[in-house]
């Protein structure tokens, strides 16, 4: 059984939760972008759709570092 994360004793349990909020939010917001633009190029360019994978999946690993209970 996994036992959840539990944040380093300096950490602000308030202000990782609000952290995690925005990641989430920016995220969503990486993710739209990247359809839309999916969608609406005329030609879609190769290095800007991998632009936007990379920086998902940055955001998606800093954000699974977080911990999870608060």
């Amino acid at each position: 059984m996994k036992h959840p994360k539990q944040p380093p004793s300096n950490v602000d349990r308030q202000l990782s939760g609000l952290a995690k909020v925005r990641v989430e939010a920016e995220i969503t917001n990486l993710q739209r972008r990247l359809e839309l633009y999916s969608i609406d190029s005329e030609f879609v360019d190769i290095g800007m759709l991998q632009s936007f994978k990379s920086m998902i999946d940055t955001r998606r690993q800093w954000l699974s570092g977080l911990p999870t209970s608060f």
